[in-house]
């Protein structure tokens, strides 16, 4: 491009993914959708923040581990619930992107899904969020509804509302939401 006579060679950037809206039955949402087979951007975050900012109370949900996704997903937020499963790599990515929560100043806090499959798992994602100086908000059996729900296109409240697992994510989310309002 640069030694071409004729500037016959250009650059073009491109779309990775774009920004929608969407409704669901409980809520409004912002999400990015990415092109088939793009990694997920770091700028499309970005965007999907910046359309999410004009609402009260924004929740960004990102991938697992602690890669660019995850550092645009938590920079500049007021908090994180960490969501980890009692597994060695759980564990391992905890450790890992609660080091990036304090990198950022950005106060911890954890919830450990389908907790008691490895109960000695879930004692050493206890231990190491005591020694981090975070909160364990709760904690979340592992229940085979969630699976049957989502078969239903169905969230967990609409397809069992009275199972004590939807109890307990209620208790869950009332906890965060007190937390929050502190």
């Amino acid at each position: 491009m640069a030694v071409c006579p004729e500037k016959a060679i250009t650059e073009t950037g491109r779309a990775t993914g774009v920004v929608k809206t969407g409704h669901s039955r409980a809520l409004s949402f912002v999400y990015g959708r990415l092109r088939i087979g793009e990694a997920m951007a770091p700028p499309l975050i970005k965007a999907v923040r910046s359309h999410a900012m004009q609402e009260k109370f924004v929740i960004i949900d990102s991938p697992p581990g602690t890669s660019c996704p995850v550092i645009a997903a938590m920079k500049g937020t007021d908090f994180v619930l960490l969501v980890t499963e009692p597994t060695p790599f759980g564990l391992h990515d905890l450790e890992r992107v609660a080091r990036l929560a304090e990198h950022f100043s950005v106060p911890a806090m954890v919830c450990i899904n389908k907790f008691d499959l490895n109960l000695q798992q879930t004692q050493a994602i206890c231990q190491l969020a005591e020694e981090k100086n975070m909160t364990v908000m709760g904690k979340i059996p592992f229940d085979p509804v969630f699976i049957k729900a989502m078969v239903m296109g169905k969230t967990l409240f609409e397809y069992q509302p009275d199972s004590e697992t939807c109890s307990t994510v209620k208790w869950l989310w009332e906890k965060v939401e007190k937390t929050l309002m502190t």
